[in-house]
């Protein structure tokens, strides 16, 4: 599978890194969208695939295309992305608060899926909920779930479940110590 990353942050990397290390991804399958500098050289050093700062043709080549940019950043990333997407490419969003709804009209495509996975994937040892649009075949689902997978552990929800999953996995670590204190 032919993976495209938008948005090489934090998470970005880790789902980077453990497709490579299980061997999910080839390198020269794998293309990295970054736009700051400083990162990209990072991402070149660690020789994991195309690093590239621009958002080109290129990326309607790729089978999926995952959404790691900061939630205020997709305003400029989706007309871009609008224009080189291609029919039958799967869509995979990690952005929080950003809607299969939102990602289908302002790209203009039917197969996305969103995913929430916490801070432990960046050890492998996350756990995602991620949810699929009703246009995505079982086969697609699986796919992505099997890449979801190598940075720890899923299960699939509806849509209306990961905005709360989203609450908890980001105060899961405060409660935990409030109880531990306490």
């Amino acid at each position: 599978m032919r993976v495209a990353i938008i948005g090489c942050g934090n998470m970005g990397m880790a789902y980077a890194k453990s497709f490579l290390q299980y061997d999910l991804v080839k390198k020269e399958n794998l293309l990295l969208v970054e736009k700051n500098t400083e990162r990209m050289e990072a991402l070149r050093g660690f020789n994991a695939g195309v690093v590239t700062g621009v958002i080109d043709e290129s990326v309607g080549s790729y089978d999926l295309l995952i959404l790691a940019v900061k939630p205020q950043d997709y305003g400029t990333v989706h007309p871009i992305l609008r224009e080189v997407i291609r029919p039958g490419q799967l869509v995979l969003s990690i952005m929080a608060g950003i809607s299969m709804d939102l990602l289908r009209t302002t790209l203009r495509h039917p197969l996305i899926m969103r995913a929430m996975p916490n801070s432990p994937a960046l050890i492998g040892m996350g756990m995602t909920a991620f949810a699929a649009a009703p246009d995505l075949d079982l086969s697609q689902v699986r796919r992505v779930e099997n890449l979801i997978n190598a940075t720890g552990r899923s299960v699939f929800l509806e849509e209306r479940l990961l905005d709360a999953v989203t609450a908890l996995s980001g105060s899961g670590p405060a409660y935990f110590f409030y109880l531990v204190k306490a």
